[in-house]
């Protein structure tokens, strides 16, 4: 299994953590709020979003922070992933305000 974790930086700040890991049967991202301080402390660290890609499509799940449990799941086909991925870029590319840009490293730490 491989392992791979990346940071999403705005104004020199560590924002949100992905994690990929990989293994015979599926690709998993996992997106986490930062360690950093300007989070509230209940949230820092956590889990947010979860995606699944075992070979025959996605899974989504949303994390509850507070229980550490999976709120939601759905599942999609590859192509309605990637239309989903076009109309999230459209709304980050038309309203500028909707999202920050983010610089994205890999870093090797790991908790």
């Amino acid at each position: 299994m491989s392992k791979r974790r990346f940071q999403f930086e705005s104004e020199g700040k560590v924002e949100y953590i992905i994690t990929v890991k990989e293994n015979e049967d599926n690709k998993t991202y996992t997106l986490s709020y930062s360690d950093a301080s300007h989070w509230s402390s209940h949230v820092r660290g956590q889990k947010i979003l979860k995606l699944v890609d075992n070979g025959n499509g996605i899974k989504m799940q949303c994390m509850d922070y507070h229980h550490d449990e999976t709120l939601e799941g759905f599942a999609f086909e590859y192509d309605t992933f990637n239309e989903i991925q076009i109309l999230f870029n459209f709304i980050k590319d038309y309203d500028a305000n909707m999202m920050e840009d983010y610089k994205i490293k890999e870093t090797l730490k790991f908790p």
